[in-house]
């Protein structure tokens, strides 16, 4: 099982970017990129995404933030 973060980005406060903790590694919103491929799957899958303030999201909320990317 894997963990993601949003994170906000330090260039513009309103871009959420997302990070994998397990190697602090940011994941581009690139379908074809295979990092973001298997956050997308991951996290659909029931893998913990957290908000940029580190609560873990409930799943309906996680799906719903999935929905909105490419």
């Amino acid at each position: 099982m894997e963990t993601y973060k949003q994170t906000k980005s330090p260039f513009d406060p309103t871009v959420i970017q997302v990070q994998r903790l397990s190697d602090t590694a940011f994941i581009p919103f690139d379908p074809a990129n295979t990092d973001y491929q298997k956050f997308k799957t991951d996290v659909l899958g029931g893998d913990t995404l957290e908000d940029p303030d580190g609560v873990a999201m409930i799943q309906e909320e996680a799906d719903a933030f999935i929905a909105t990317l490419p």
